[in-house]
């Protein structure tokens, strides 16, 4: 019997983030674009804050995509790692979810209570995560479902690309 070393990797009859990604590569799945600034809808479980490098790359990647100015990239990035840092002290993992449409983006970072943009970073005069998310996105909600969660928002209509 023959070892296939990639068998389950990136199969898109079989579950996973490889095999989600093959199935999009490949046209399945695949609604038809609204315009330039759809991306495929990303989720990405982080087994602890040694991989927050990993979602800002995911981030920027997608973000590409949408052709958005380096400032806001950067910015979103930045928002990203403070929340994920902030969800790491009291969880072992995350979740993180992407999803875009003609007129916003989202990232949803979980689990996380919504006490958490209260919080105050370390130091003295530390500034709460809500303030610093106000400064770095243009909207920040809780969500509930499917897991409580911090969602950052980027309005894409009239950004400069």
């Amino acid at each position: 019997m023959r070892s296939d070393p990639h068998r389950g990797f990136g199969d898109a009859r079989r579950p996973g983030m490889l095999g989600a990604a093959t199935a999009y590569r490949n046209g399945a799945g695949r609604k038809p674009s609204r315009g330039a600034a759809a991306v495929p809808a990303v989720s990405l479980t982080l087994a602890d804050g040694d991989y927050v490098g990993v979602a800002r790359l995911v981030v920027a990647g997608l973000t590409a995509q949408l052709g958005l100015r380096f400032e806001t990239v950067e910015k979103l990035q930045t928002a990203v790692e403070a929340v994920l840092l902030r969800v790491f002290r009291d969880s072992r993992h995350a979740t993180m979810g992407i999803v875009s449409d003609a007129r916003r983006l989202t990232v949803s970072i979980g689990p996380s209570a919504s006490s958490a943009l209260a919080r105050r970073f370390p130091g003295q005069g530390g500034m709460a995560l809500g303030a610093l998310l106000d400064r770095l996105v243009d909207g920040v909600t809780v969500e509930r479902e499917p897991i409580q969660s911090i969602a950052l928002h980027i309005d894409l209509a009239g950004k400069p690309t």
